[in-house]
């Protein structure tokens, strides 16, 4: 399905990575096998503000940050003053900002950013939620992924759907 939700959009690939990897899956161990994959590629790892605050809670959370650059999507409560003072207690007092691009960086470890975002709230668990009821989750994912959907029987009572014959008709 994730597949079929990128189709189109050149910027983005997906990767199986966590699929391939035996065991649990954590960040810094995709990171790893990412960087191990890609060399030389630069990477960065977009997480929300709500995440970002408990990553000091992860698996080896340091070291993500000497894998890749750290993106917070922000809304407009969280700003980098917030970020800073997170990393300086969390990770390292070295990192300072950098206001003209929203940069926060230190003189070893990969850079945070601060992009400010669109709050969407939308969550798979809710998507699921809708769909097993057999309520509407138009407009919560593409026409593409709803036929991928309806066609496998994944939620039967979403079946009866108008978005679902819809969505059969854009396909034909």
């Amino acid at each position: 399905m994730l597949q079929l939700a990128l189709a189109g959009n050149a910027r983005f690939r997906l990767s199986d990575i966590e699929k391939r990897m035996p065991g649990k899956s954590y960040t810094v161990h995709s990171l790893k096998q990412l960087r191990k994959e890609n060399p030389g590629a630069e990477l960065f790892f977009l997480v929300g503000s709500d995440a970002f605050f408990e990553m000091d809670t992860w698996y080896e959370f340091k070291e993500i940050f000497r894998l890749a650059g750290v993106v917070v999507l922000c809304r407009s409560e969280c700003c980098e003053n917030e970020i800073l003072q997170f990393l300086s207690k969390r990770v390292s007092e070295l990192y300072r900002i950098v206001p003209e691009n929203r940069e926060i960086r230190h003189p070893v470890l990969c850079s945070v950013y601060s992009l400010a975002n669109t709050r969407m709230d939308i969550s798979s668990t809710r998507i699921r939620e809708l769909a097993s009821e057999g309520r509407s989750v138009r407009y919560l994912v593409p026409d593409n992924v709803w036929s991928y959907i309806a066609e496998n029987g994944l939620y039967p009572k979403a079946l009866s759907r108008p978005h679902c014959e819809l969505a059969r008709k854009n396909d034909a």
